[in-house]
């Protein structure tokens, strides 16, 4: 996870580089879990200016399983507006999009898009 305490009118021109979202309690912009050993070096200078903030055992993941080869444009457009950090993981007909999870009511939010899309939810401690 990649945190930055940069303004939220910059949350556009970081979304270039990646998924991020602002936390206004935090009053900075996360990222989801980006694993170094698997970006570019452009992506390495591109994310050079934040600070990295390691995972810990504790921090609760939640995952939805999407058994399809694209998003469906409403799933698109909530993760477009959910202050949730998130990060996709593209399989060859499938995704996993795994939300961090800051604060425990945030499930709520996940749960109720996933039951209305039928995705299947899974919670996980790292």
């Amino acid at each position: 996870m990649i945190s930055n305490t940069m303004p939220s009118d910059l949350l556009g021109i970081a979304n270039k580089g990646g998924t991020f979202v602002f936390d206004p309690i935090q009053n900075s912009i996360l990222s989801g879990y980006i694993n170094l050993n698997s970006i570019s070096a452009f992506e390495r200078i591109y994310y050079a200016d934040m600070t990295i903030v390691q995972k810990t055992n504790s921090t609760k993941v939640c995952s939805i399983f999407i058994e399809e080869s694209t998003i469906k444009s409403a799933l698109h457009d909530w993760l477009l507006h959910c202050n949730i950090p998130y990060t996709i993981i593209s399989n060859s007909n499938s995704f996993e999009i795994q939300f961090v999870l800051l604060q425990n009511d945030l499930i709520e939010n996940i749960e109720q898009m996933a039951s209305k899309y039928d995705y299947v939810v899974k919670i996980n401690e790292l």
